[in-house]
This record gives C-alpha cells, structure tokens and sequence, in this order.
C-alpha cells in the first residue's frame, strides 16, 4: 500500500480539525487551567509527554498501514 500525497494532507486536515474542535469545545476556564498547569511543568515532562503521543500516533499509523 502506498501513501500518496492526498492522503497526508487530509490525514493533516484532520489532525487540525480535530484539535480545533478540541479547543472550541472544551469550556475557557478548564482550558485555561490545562494551559497554567502546563507552563509550570518542567520542559523535559511537557517534552517527554509530546514524544509519548507522537510514538502513540506511528504505532496508529503503522498499524493501519499493515492491515
């Protein structure tokens, strides 16, 4: 199976439209909490947790890719 062009940019289309919706859902204050509670977390803990979610997000792909 290959990957063509069409298909990263609407898997990238909806990577940003799902994270829009994200953010116009969840009420101000939470978000508001959630981005305070981040800022004060050592980079190496906001780092550690966006290489985890990135490493989550290939083991999707190259699931998906196999089957």
């Amino acid at each position: 199976m290959y990957i063509e062009g069409r298909d990263i940019l609407l898997a990238f289309g909806l990577m940003m439209f799902m994270e829009g919706m994200l953010y116009a859902l969840i009420p101000r204050d939470i978000l508001r909490r959630m981005f305070l509670y981040v800022a004060d977390l050592p980079g190496y803990i906001v780092k550690l947790g966006a290489l985890s979610v990135a490493t989550f997000g290939m083991v999707v792909i190259w699931t998906v890719l196999r089957t």
